[in-house]
């Protein structure tokens, strides 16, 4: 009976035994088709692909294999894949990081060519601008150059123009020179000759009153404030408008010098007066009636006879003036007297040009 009972206690065992090994060989069947599931995920993930289950076998033993899988070779396959995976996130974001870097890196470039190409522009532009600055500049400058050079070329033909007509200038003045030495030596010569004449001709005859001792007339009225006199002498007189006075007093004797106190210009001409304006007085000596007037040149009794030989310097420049000779022969002739070409007995006067000096 106890034989028995061991060997029925010795059945079940066997059985239980069956069993549990058949529970574990599911269990092992369960866990490998796991591992199956989660080496193909894997491989996914690494590889982003689908595989057949015994490639994602080999390929995660080759994964195990690899540098970054060997500090995960001695641990369970779960813990090396959460490994890996954790490595390849961190690759991941590292290569994130770097792509991040890169297209900031790539944007900063984009910028500086951008920036490069600006100023490459500028740069073009600036140097076009400054090429066609030194193209106008050479052409300015060439331009003014060139009209230098004709300033320069018409100055000097100006100059040399200048020297020339200088020199014919002193030609000129030299011929002069000589022509008027002549003519001084002839007028010298002629003078010496009328002066004899005359001194011949005036010998054993008595010599004529000045003719300035003797008053031609007198002050008839005086109209100071209009600054008009009236003299005794009219048409009757031969007294003409524009002939000259001068006035003496009439308790003094006329002057040697033959200058008056006065001088009056005829204006206005009547039969037997002549009205006069006074061009010259002295105030501490005026015109008062009675004065007399006289002219060197008028007489009412006679015409004067002149001769004029010589050239005469009228307005003091210091040279002759070409019609000098003919203007006092004029004046001569306006006041009454009358101009002969010969010094005769009959002469009254003759008026000798002085000789000018002469410039520097």
């Amino acid at each position: 009976a106890l034989a028995v009972l061991f060997y029925i206690q010795s059945d079940d065992q066997r059985k239980l035994v069956v069993e549990r090994e058949e529970q574990l060989a599911g269990v092992k069947a369960k866990l490998k088709a796991a591992r199956n599931t989660e080496i193909r995920d894997l491989v996914d993930v690494i590889a982003r692909q689908n595989v057949a289950s015994d490639v994602a076998i080999k390929g995660a033993d080759d994964a195990m294999k690899g540098q970054y899988a060997k500090g995960f070779a001695n641990v369970g396959l779960t813990e090396a894949v959460k490994g890996l995976d954790g490595l390849v996130k961190g690759k991941v974001e590292r290569i994130a990081e770097l792509e991040a870097r890169i297209a900031t890196q790539a944007d900063a470039i984009t910028e500086k060519d951008s920036t490069i190409a600006n100023l490459k522009s500028a740069h073009a532009t600036r140097v076009t601008a400054l090429q066609k600055d030194l193209t106008d500049a050479r052409a300015d400058f060439t331009t003014k150059l060139a009209t230098k050079d004709a300033q320069l070329d018409r100055a000097v033909k100006e100059k040399d123009v200048i020297i020339q007509q200088k020199d014919q200038d002193k030609t000129v003045l030299a011929q002069d020179k000589d022509t008027l030495t002549r003519e001084v030596q002839a007028r010298d010569i002629r003078i010496a000759f009328l002066e004899k004449k005359l001194a011949d001709t005036k010998k054993g005859v008595h010599p004529a009153v000045i003719p300035l001792r003797h008053a031609d007339g007198k002050i008839a009225k005086v109209l100071i404030d209009e600054q008009i006199v009236y003299i005794d002498l009219g048409t009757r007189d031969n007294v003409k408008p524009g002939l000259p006075f001068a006035v003496y007093a009439k308790d003094q004797p006329i002057p040697t010098t033959g200058k008056g106190k006065a001088s009056l210009e005829v204006i206005n001409v009547g039969p037997n007066t002549s009205e006069c304006r006074i061009t010259k007085a002295a105030t501490e000596d005026p015109i008062v009636e009675g004065d007399l007037v006289a002219n060197l040149v008028y007489n009412t009794s006679r015409t004067y006879r002149f001769v004029v030989e010589g050239e005469f310097d009228l307005y003091g420049e210091g040279r002759t003036d070409p019609l000098g000779n003919r203007r006092v022969r004029s004046l001569i002739e306006r006041f009454g007297g009358k101009v002969v070409d010969m010094v005769s007995v009959d002469t009254d006067f003759v008026v000798l040009g002085e000789e000018p000096t002469r410039p520097p």
